[in-house]
C-alpha cells in the first residue's frame, strides 16, 4: 500500500500540503564546484525545496572514444562532490 504522507528533511509531503518543488540543475555547472553552489543558492533564494544534479558515468552509456562519449564524460559530475 502507498504511503498517503512522507517527510523529506523535516518536510512533510502530502495530499493537503503545497508542492514540493525541486529544481533541475542537471550538467549545467560547466564542471565548477563553486558555479554548482551558486546554483543551489539561486534555487534556494526562489524557494525551491530541492535541488537535483544529473549523476551518470560516461563509460556506463556509451562506447569510449565516440564523440558522444567525449561530449558525456565532459559533463559528468564527480561522485566526490555528493557530500
Amino acid at each position: 500500500m502507498l504511503a498517503h504522507e512522507i517527510a523529506i528533511g523535516g518536510r512533510r509531503i502530502a495530499k493537503d500540503t503545497p508542492p514540493y518543488i525541486i529544481a533541475e540543475v542537471g550538467s549545467n555547472f560547466n564542471q565548477s564546484s563553486d558555479t554548482a553552489r551558486r546554483l543551489i543558492d539561486v534555487a534556494a533564494d526562489c524557494g525551491v525545496d530541492a535541488v537535483k544534479f544529473q549523476l551518470f558515468r560516461a563509460e556506463a552509456l556509451y562506447p569510449q572514444g565516440s564523440p558522444t562519449y567525449d561530449v558525456f564524460k565532459a559533463v559528468e559530475l564527480s561522485s566526490d562532490w555528493l557530500p
